[in-house]
């Protein structure tokens, strides 16, 4: 249940900041990657790569406390 949650969560970002996520967090094929491994493959800068990490979660924040899911998010 809790990984639908997370995937019907994640259809709320933008193509972008579902990858980024995806990558960071080692979702699709359980290897979490760097920001710079993550920028590199995406084609920006390791710092851009932060900026849609850090605005994906905070929007997920947001839509999980409206769900009451605020200690998964944290």
């Amino acid at each position: 249940e809790l990984s639908q949650t997370i995937n019907s969560l994640l259809s709320m970002l933008s193509q972008r900041q579902q990858q980024v996520l995806r990558l960071h967090f080692g979702m699709d094929d359980g290897v979490c990657h760097s920001l710079e491994e993550i920028g590199e493959s995406l084609g920006i800068s390791k710092e851009r790569a932060r900026q849609v990490e850090k605005q994906a979660m905070d929007k997920l924040k947001k839509l999980g406390a409206d769900l009451g899911l605020e200690d998964f998010l944290e």
